[in-house]
């Protein structure tokens, strides 16, 4: 799956530059360390991941679930037949995403095999034949399954018994086609792109009740969509600060200290006081405010009962400001100098 701090191989950046939309160049530069890679050509095709009580899960192309420590050891798999391609987990059971048919399949962890729950999505999702459901994962009581064909994603209740509540569908915001990969976390998605080497962060208008997702910006109004390293992403996953990496060419790779929204200390932007653009003077609250060039503001009190005189010098540097006898001037947001004039 893509916070606010690459590399392609050679080909695969000409091949963007030709095929891709212009908007697939539109993104940050990766923002953690280097990755390490811990899959070792055990699995195959590494395709969703997801990370339960401190064992990473991953899926496996031609039907195969793998468990291991989250530095790649102690590896062991799980035959279970179809494509799958997604996984994310709920109440300590796993649930695996299913390309064509697309659908979704119940395990149980403790022993690596299916309870027999299945859920059939395909009257709501279906894609050609390797483009169908490849992304999934699980947020407030609603299943997010990404459709891998136009990028969007379907939201589901997925009850016992077979049971599906379609929700929503939920268009791509950043124009991009091709989904992989979805994490949810604190209120955020963290949403991978394949072909545009890509994660993108996102939330919904409403968890209850989604209509469409909105790329989360970071202070300064940048979207928080990242260069992704490597390449055939299809699986992410989360440790902290750590992000897991699955790539169908048969890698799984980690990076430390990643971004992430939840480990993101607020950051207050620096006032900036230096250009008067005008002011307002509100004779009930007896307040002037005065607006600078930059949108801060700051307001000072005056006696509406006494003569106000108020004139901001001709570089927009200072205001003066007279209020019967006392004579203030501003500067940088801050009172430079005053004092009380003589008696007439």
């Amino acid at each position: 799956m893509e916070s606010p701090r690459l590399s392609f191989r050679l080909c695969a950046f000409f091949v963007t530059l030709i095929i891709l939309p212009s908007i697939a160049l539109a993104a940050s530069v990766w923002p953690a360390d280097s990755g390490v890679e811990i899959n070792s050509s055990s699995v195959a095709e590494p395709s969703g991941s997801v990370i339960l009580d401190s064992t990473l899960w991953i899926v496996d192309d031609g039907g195969y679930l793998w468990s291991m420590e989250l530095d790649g050891s102690n590896k062991t798999s799980y035959s279970l037949g179809g494509d799958l391609e997604a996984i994310t987990t709920v109440d300590g059971y796993l649930y695996l995403g299913i390309e064509n048919p697309d659908g979704v399949m119940e395990v149980d962890p403790a022993t690596g095999t299916a309870t027999g729950e299945t859920w059939d999505l395909t009257g709501y999702m279906t894609g050609s034949d390797n483009a169908g459901l490849e992304a999934l994962t699980y947020a407030e009581g609603y299943f997010y399954a990404g459709l891998q064909e136009d990028g969007h994603t379907f939201v589901f209740e997925l009850t016992a018994g077979g049971g599906v509540t379609f929700i929503a569908e939920l268009d791509s915001p950043v124009g991009y086609t091709d989904i992989a990969g979805l994490h949810y976390e604190d209120g955020v998605f963290y949403a991978v792109y394949d072909s545009y080497n890509r994660i993108s962060l996102m939330e919904v208008d409403d968890l209850a009740a989604p209509t469409t997702f909105i790329v989360l910006q970071d202070e300064y109004g940048t979207d928080l969509r990242y260069e992704l390293e490597g390449d055939t992403q299809e699986g992410v996953a989360f440790d902290g600060t750590t992000i897991y990496v699955a790539e169908d060419a048969g890698e799984i790779y980690y990076y430390e200290n990643f971004p992430t929204v939840s480990n993101l200390e607020e950051v207050v932007a620096t006032p900036d006081y230096t250009y008067i653009d005008s002011y307002s003077e509100d004779t009930t609250t007896e307040i002037i405010t005065i607006t600078y060039q930059s949108g801060d503001t700051i307001e000072i009190n005056y006696r509406a009962d006494l003569p106000l005189n108020v004139r901001i010098t001709p570089d927009n540097a200072a205001l003066f400001v007279r209020n019967g006898r006392l004579l203030r001037v501003y500067i940088d947001g801050e009172v430079a100098w005053g004092r009380m004039l003589p008696v007439k």
